[in-house]
């Protein structure tokens, strides 16, 4: 696995909720997965593929940019600005954000760990 391979599943995962794709998200995501929005609140896997399927949160658009990849070995450390086009428990919502994400190699396939997100000013 590489930087490039890292941006694909990084992409496939941000396509992924903005299609609403539910399976894709399941596979992608590990078991284990915490997902902190900027607001504080935490999901996980569980809670956020239910957030999504009942339309509790509707991605139009996730935009990322100043995006950083690094490795450490099984280990992919992602980070940068994002802005979120979404609607939230019925309350349409942009929100920008500075991001960490966590991507890991468990048992020879490469899942989603962990999302931690800081709100910031609009570029």
């Amino acid at each position: 696995m590489n930087v490039d391979d890292i941006t694909a599943l990084e992409d496939r995962r941000c396509d992924a909720t903005v299609a609403g794709d539910l399976d894709a998200l399941a596979e992608l995501y590990a078991d284990h997965m915490r997902y902190t929005h900027s607001h504080g609140g935490m999901d996980t896997k569980e809670s956020m593929i239910a957030n999504i399927a009942s339309k509790a949160f509707v991605y139009r658009e996730i935009h990322r940019s100043d995006v950083v990849v690094t490795m450490f070995g099984s280990t992919a450390v992602v980070t940068g600005r994002a802005r979120l086009e979404l609607t939230a428990m019925g309350t349409e919502r942009t929100v920008h954000c500075r991001y960490t994400n966590v991507w890991a190699d468990h048992e020879g396939r490469w899942q989603f760990v962990a999302w931690q997100s800081t709100p910031v000013a609009p570029l």
